[in-house]
């Protein structure tokens, strides 16, 4: 069961994976590993079930996917380029496209989110902010960091909080929202 779930969720959050500071060279070189395997599926002549027909076409493919992975490591790190092949790979998209489970579990995340994005956004005209749709993506983003950041430096909130536990994250959240009522 547990492998079925970290199937079905790879990929589903794949910018969470990439540091904030790499998202724009990483999108840059995916765009362009991309466009570099489409240049090279439209030369090559494959059969019916989409596989090479010539062997030797399978040489150049190889050296490209080979060169990706070089510069995919350069960028990210070995440790974070091979979570990102492991979560795009062809056999993970197979797994969450073929099993219903992780089709819903895919809508029911898409579900969420938009709905906690139009939740933010009304609640953004209820302070008489108007927010285009990037800008409340992006508040939505910075939201889930700083979110990350306290997590980070608070620890994970107890599941069943005793008065005490209780008292002191409500505590930590005047202070928080103090500080950023300062800051707007």
């Amino acid at each position: 069961m547990e492998f079925r779930r970290a199937y079905r969720t790879w990929g589903s959050e794949e910018e969470t994976l990439i540091p904030e500071a790499q998202q724009v060279a990483f999108a840059e070189l995916s765009a362009r590993h991309e466009s570099e395997r489409s240049a090279h599926k439209a030369t090559a002549i494959r059969g019916a079930y989409g596989q090479l027909l010539d062997p030797e076409a399978r040489v150049p493919w190889r050296d490209l996917r080979d060169q990706q992975r070089i510069e995919l490591v350069q960028l990210l790190g070995p440790a974070l380029a091979e979570q990102h092949e492991l979560r795009s790979s062809p056999e993970a998209h197979y797994v969450r496209s073929s099993m219903p489970e992780a089709k819903n579990e895919e809508q029911k995340h898409a579900q969420r989110e938009a709905g906690a994005l139009n939740d933010l956004a009304t609640l953004a005209q209820a302070g008489g902010v108007e927010l285009t749709n990037t800008e409340v993506r992006d508040l939505a983003a910075a939201i889930r960091r700083r979110g990350d950041q306290l997590s980070k430096e608070w620890g994970e909130p107890p599941a069943n909080p005793t008065p005490s536990e209780r008292a002191d994250l409500e505590e930590k959240l005047k202070v928080e929202l103090a500080l950023q009522r300062q800051f707007t």
